[in-house]
């Protein structure tokens, strides 16, 4: 979803071909499952903010900030199901339906204990669109199951247009999950490069890996007006598609961004570093 530990991803299978190998001819990825199926879900999501005052003698580097500063970590843990309800050449409809979900809050390393949250009956469910590419949209969203939408909402289309071989590459811009913290959001836009990796014996299994990079300059709704905000960073991840379930079965996302803020001429609000990784894992059965 997507999915932002600065760490490359390696996946390797026993019975997958070679890196760089070509398969007898090009495959289409298509997120299509089929009518009737249950799919398990299990996602996990960890947000880790750090804030950290910047002196006005020296203007932050772009990269990650050592000084530990002012820390926040958000961990949110679903499992949900969804039922297949109907799939054609353009779309594919399905009820997503929440099943629990826990959260734990604290501090970058030292999280507190897991919480379940309360899901009211009617609130437990929404419908859901995803195209062939992946790109999913919620219908008529709602507060009650804000968890729910946000996870759905933000998946984007990743897999391509049209049949690709291995080791062949695409590229997408995905929006950045809009991130409220210490009260700035640091969003913008991910330009990201898949990669088909490998695929399984027969096919089934289709690896790619992403990377990608942001960068955004400007004014934030957030902030006092005059204030201005430099946003980069950078997207590693992986997906795995199973072409004969039609659905992304695994994947994870880490993205690592820094958001600079210089304050207003005139301010006494000092100039601020903000670090944030988001890293999303998910599992479907």
């Amino acid at each position: 979803m997507c999915a932002i530990l600065l760490t490359s991803v390696t996946v390797s299978l026993a019975q997958s071909q070679k890196p760089g190998s070509k398969p007898d001819s090009d495959v289409q990825l298509l997120v299509r499952p089929h009518v009737g199926d249950t799919l398990w879900l299990q996602l996990e999501q960890t947000i880790d903010t750090r804030a950290i005052p910047v002196s006005s003698e020296r203007q932050p580097e772009f990269g990650p900030v050592r000084d530990q500063g002012q820390s926040q970590s958000v961990n949110m843990r679903m499992f949900a199901h969804s039922l297949v309800e109907a799939s054609d050449l353009r779309m594919t409809s399905m009820v997503a339906i929440t099943d629990s979900l826990n959260v734990r809050a604290g501090t970058v390393g030292s999280l507190g204990p897991s919480r379940p949250m309360s899901v009211a009956p009617a609130d437990r469910s929404v419908r859901v669109r995803v195209t062939p590419e992946g790109a999913m949209s919620v219908v008529d969203p709602h507060p009650g199951t804000m968890a729910l939408d946000a996870s759905l909402q933000g998946m984007p289309a990743m897999l391509p247009t049209k049949p690709v071989s291995v080791g062949d590459e695409w590229e997408r811009d995905i929006a950045m999950p809009s991130v409220p913290m210490f009260g700035i959001r640091a969003d913008g836009v991910v330009h990201a490069e898949f990669h088909l990796d490998s695929i399984t014996r027969g096919g089934r299994l289709a690896y790619v890996s992403m990377k990608g990079t942001l960068r955004r300059e400007g004014a934030a709704r957030d902030l006092t007006p005059g204030s201005q905000i430099v946003t980069s960073g950078h997207l590693r991840g992986y997906l795995v598609l199973d072409r004969t379930r039609g659905w992304i079965t695994e994947a994870e996302t880490i993205i690592q961004v820094q958001s600079d803020v210089t304050a207003r001429p005139g301010d006494k609000n000092p100039a601020r570093s903000f670090d944030i990784r988001l890293t999303q894992r998910m599992k479907v059965r």
